[in-house]
């Protein structure tokens, strides 16, 4: 469960089944036409932050794959072929399943993540690091913190 007071959530209200899809597939189509090259690193295994200024936080995340993920936990055949299937839908091709952090949730959460919402990638250890610094909030302590760490991978070792 996440920590409670750190929501900030903007209600949307419409008229007709009809409105609400098509304001999601308005959203969904911005979003993909915000997506590029530099997003194709985005793969199971990567590592990311995102900004989100108007909650106040960052996000961190590891994107996972939701196959496997569905098989370890233990779910039938059945549901495995939904997986396959949900993922393999047209509007999921830029959504990637991911298990994300912050101040708000230190233990993590389950969700699809749009790449183009994904804004620096970050290697294990700068994840780890910001894990043990309990989730920086700031973009300026979380670049701090990964500069420090390419830095000390650049120096030679005699």
């Amino acid at each position: 469960m996440c920590e409670p007071g750190y929501w900030v959530m903007n209600v949307k209200t419409y008229a007709t089944d009809e409105e609400l899809f098509e304001d999601l597939r308005r959203t969904r189509e911005a979003a993909d036409s915000a997506v590029g090259p530099e997003h194709s690193q985005y793969k199971v295994g990567t590592y990311y932050a995102r900004f989100m200024p108007e909650l106040g936080f960052i996000i961190y995340g590891e994107i996972l794959d939701p196959i496997q993920e569905e098989i370890d936990a233990g779910a039938d055949e059945e549901e495995v072929e939904f997986q396959r299937y949900f993922r393999d839908q047209p509007h999921m091709e830029h959504y990637k399943y991911t298990k994300s952090y912050s101040v708000a949730c230190v233990e993590g959460e389950y969700g699809d993540v749009h790449v183009s919402t994904m804004n620096v990638p970050l290697t294990k250890e700068e994840f780890e690091r910001a894990q043990d610094l309990g989730w920086p909030v700031h973009p300026k302590e979380l670049f701090e913190q990964v500069l420090k760490l390419r830095k000390m991978r650049e120096v030679p070792r005699t």
